[in-house]
């Protein structure tokens, strides 16, 4: 990727240059080879194809100046391996077990956050209510048991 110099990358792209290191192509190879979850995959697919998008600018322009073989050849094999990136990514998207885990496993944990607030909440409502109660229900108990202690004192 020494071949890209960011002068000529210029000329024809807005977008970030491809030798950043965010959004570099072998970071996304590699990343591609360690998909995590579908979120990931379809990330990895658009970032993909804008990549494929400015290789193939690149090698246009590359073309129109005439540059040396070994540009194209590493052009071409960036593209190569951008396009075996993808489609790794177009595998895991339309495997439907390990999108099915990711979702499920995502909705549970949503679901059992959910149970846990629900819960929260709700005991928390009751302790307004319970402790008051409580605290009368102990206090009349304690009445019964004093009274008559007190009755006798005949005060």
């Amino acid at each position: 990727m020494h071949v890209f110099n960011n002068r000529r990358i210029k000329k024809w792209s807005v977008r970030r240059p491809l030798t950043s290191k965010d959004h570099s192509i072998s970071l996304i190879i590699k990343q591609a080879q360690t998909i995590a979850n579908p979120l990931h995959a379809i990330e990895l697919k658009l970032l993909i194809e804008t990549r494929l998008q400015d290789l193939a600018k690149l090698k246009e322009l590359t073309l129109s100046e005439r540059a040396s073989d070994d540009t194209l050849e590493e052009i071409m094999r960036l593209e190569t391996a951008l396009h075996q990136a993808l489609a790794r990514c177009h595998l895991f998207m339309e495997n439907r077990e390990m999108y099915g885990k990711f979702v499920i496993h995502k909705h549970m944990l949503r679901f059992n956050e959910t149970i846990v607030e629900r819960w929260s909440r709700r005991i928390t409502r009751l302790s307004y209510f319970a402790i008051p109660v409580l605290l009368g229900i102990l206090a009349f108990r304690g009445l019964r048991t004093i009274g008559p202690h007190i009755r006798s004192l005949d005060l």
